[in-house]
């Protein structure tokens, strides 16, 4: 019964390698760009050549992690470098160790111009470690990070209030001394881009007839904005002159509104 068997495995025709389709001779190996930090979805991602054959991130050892990154970060691989270096993050238990890869995480999401995650790792190292002699320098980075993001001055400027109210935290903080000029220009400059976005809503009053909100705009801008930007002071003054005094509004003498009520009874 063996021959019959065998001779019929023997004469099956092999497929032809042109009627495959190509989808299906080719292996699907899409990559997942991770979107912030401690990706769960790190096991997308398969290993380099230089690692053991069919490993991935996820089932790589520490000691195999720490050689992939560095080669990862010299030929440029910046996806497998940030992927490796959270993979990092979730394993390593050595404390100094763990605070290396944060903050070196932190720098290579601000390199590749990813400053919202950038912004959070820095902000992050910075709480998690008081005590680092790094924590001012991760202070001022998530402040770069934030001003980074600020949009021009005709947009929505919440996230130039976050950076202004980022750097006026570390200017309180009398022990911040290292970048404190730094920190100075990008206040400065956020303030800058505040006064900017006022005057043009003022200027829109102005041009719709509406002078007197158009006042409102420049006070809110002396009160609160002026004594950060003291360079656009020349800019609020202008629009102040062409807007012109408020209208007075005059009131009746005293002793017409006593005539008046005394007429009523």
């Amino acid at each position: 019964m063996l021959i019959p068997i065998l001779s019929c495995w023997a004469t099956q025709k092999e497929p032809n390698k042109a009627e495959v389709p190509a989808e299906q001779s080719k292996t699907n190996k899409k990559l997942y760009k991770p979107k912030g930090l401690l990706n769960p979805y790190i096991d997308n991602f398969l290993a380099d050549d230089s690692v053991k054959k069919h490993s991935t991130i996820k089932t790589m050892r520490l000691d195999e992690l720490y050689p992939a990154k560095n080669r990862y970060i010299k030929e440029g691989k910046t996806e497998f470098a940030k992927v490796t270096l959270e993979r990092i993050i979730t394993l390593e238990n050595n404390q100094t160790k763990l605070k290396n890869a944060r903050l070196e995480l932190a720098q290579l999401y601000y390199e590749v111009e990813e400053y919202e995650n950038a912004q959070k790792a820095y902000s992050e190292f910075a709480e998690l470690y008081p005590g680092s002699k790094k924590r001012e320098f991760a202070q001022y980075k998530a402040i770069a990070c934030s001003c980074k993001q600020i949009d021009t001055s005709d947009r929505d400027q919440t996230s130039t209030h976050a950076a202004a109210k980022m750097a006026k935290c570390y200017l309180d903080e009398e022990d911040c001394t290292q970048y404190r000029k730094e920190i100075n220009s990008l206040c400065n400059m956020c303030y800058e881009k505040l006064v900017e976005h006022e005057l043009g809503v003022a200027h829109f009053y102005a041009q719709k007839n509406k002078p007197e909100a158009a006042r409102k705009r420049v006070d809110y801008i002396k009160k609160n904005y002026l004594a950060d930007a003291p360079q656009t002071k020349n800019l609020v003054e202008e629009l102040e002159a062409a807007l012109g005094a408020p209208p007075v509004v005059e009131e009746e003498a005293p002793e017409v509104v006593k005539a008046t009520y005394a007429s009523q009874f």
